[in-house]
């Protein structure tokens, strides 16, 4: 970046905190920050890709990202590469506690800093892992699942943008509610989902899709039609679904979801 357009962007940057009421502070031996006052959202990140490696471990690779502690501190790791292994030792690269390696339940997964190594780490905390000694800076970056055998499901996760590699699943047989009723597709999507991607089969009448009430509708199928969408968590691990009096629909599992990092 030229100076002049570094300067302006830090002036830009430092003119927003004071006009927040807040301030930065710069720790240029530890290559740490913190911000004083009202707090900004830290955990930027570049390039985050998140990978299946065995039944037990998943590797995580991100260009830039920013972690931060508990008291709004930040730490900015570069050129990770990690692989935290579900059935290592409690601990950095390792779960944050025994028993973790369980079957069909979700993991999340975290980037974590002591100020000069980084390491991963798998926690059934969505937002406190129980961190190792020493190690105070943190960033929740994804999720992992334990399927029946407790051994990981094959995923690729590109930012936000998640495929698991599971084949359809039927999650609803003939459902016939005429009004919008919540589906439960937590053993499909973590907590954090924000979108899912369903396909719908109608088998009789007309059928649909729905994130509020009756209506927008985000897919609408006739009776033999079928479709495919990204749909809206209307709540957290729940999508609607409603159909016209005697219509009835199918509803499967395509294995992708937004994490809302």
């Amino acid at each position: 970046m030229k100076p002049l357009k570094l300067f302006l962007t830090l002036g830009l940057f430092l003119g927003c905190l004071l006009a927040m009421g807040a301030s930065l502070e710069i720790n240029h031996q530890a290559g740490t920050f913190k911000v004083v006052g009202d707090a900004i959202p830290l955990g930027s990140y570049s390039n985050l890709l998140i990978q299946y490696a065995t039944a037990n471990t998943v590797t995580v690779t991100v260009d830039t990202i920013t972690l931060a502690d508990s008291n709004n501190s930040g730490k900015v790791a570069n050129a990770v590469s990690v692989t935290p292994d579900i059935s290592a030792a409690v601990g950095a690269n390792g779960p944050d506690a025994s028993g973790l390696d369980s079957v069909s339940a979700w993991r999340s997964i975290w980037v974590i800093s002591n100020g000069t190594t980084t390491a991963g780490l798998l926690s059934a905390s969505q937002t406190a892992p129980t961190m190792p000694s020493g190690y105070t800076y943190k960033r929740r970056v994804g999720w992992v699942r334990n399927d029946a055998s407790s051994n990981f499901i094959t995923s690729i996760q590109r930012g936000g943008w998640v495929q698991k590699g599971t084949s359809s699943t039927n999650i609803l047989s003939a459902g016939t509610a005429t009004t919008a009723t919540n589906i439960d597709v937590s053993a499909y999507i973590p907590p954090t989902a924000s979108l899912y991607h369903a396909y719908l089969q109608g088998n009789a009448g007309t059928c649909y899709l729905t994130y509020a009430g009756q209506g927008p509708q985000v897919a609408v199928v006739k009776a033999p039609e079928s479709a495919m969408g990204w749909v809206p968590c209307s709540t957290t691990q729940n999508i609607k679904y409603w159909v016209e009096s005697g219509g009835n629909l199918d509803l499967y599992d395509q294995g992708g979801y937004f994490d809302n990092l």
